[in-house]
């Protein structure tokens, strides 16, 4: 769980999150600081009722902010762009090792098949319907 005040590699992740759902705009500068603060109530304002947990990053804000920000398009070896992006952060925060660049080259699709074995939907490498649902949903590859 990330609070305010909290630093490193898992807060530019929320960071890139929040940009991309346009929370923004927010320093990727992992530190969980007074705009990261801002952008995280932006979101809470979304919510019926008050925020369970105001300011704080649990499993349930991660999914939040990756199904607002991951899109439907599929997304297979050759994929470039924003998506792809998104995809990998998605990816990495359920708990692949993955550089983000933008490009699903076969280290993409490796930890797709990985994400994919996980969660019993074949291995194919390709993110469609199944795999979006779940990486939506808050699945991890465990």
């Amino acid at each position: 769980m990330l609070q305010p005040g909290a630093k490193g590699p898992a807060v530019r992740t929320l960071q890139c999150f929040l940009n991309d759902a346009d929370y923004g705009p927010v320093a990727v500068d992992g530190v969980y600081g007074a705009q990261t603060r801002a952008a995280v109530t932006k979101v809470e304002a979304g919510f019926e009722g008050p925020a369970p947990k105001p300011g704080r990053i649990d499993d349930g804000m991660w999914v939040l902010l990756i199904s607002r920000t991951l899109g439907g398009a599929t997304l297979k070896v050759g994929s470039k762009g924003a998506d792809v992006v998104t995809l990998q952060r998605a990816l990495r925060a359920a708990g692949g090792t993955i550089t983000v660049d933008g490009t699903f080259g076969a280290q993409t699709k490796k930890v797709v098949q990985r994400f994919q074995q996980a969660n019993r939907i074949g291995d194919d490498g390709v993110v469609g319907e199944d795999t979006l649902f779940l990486l939506k949903m808050g699945a991890t590859i465990g």
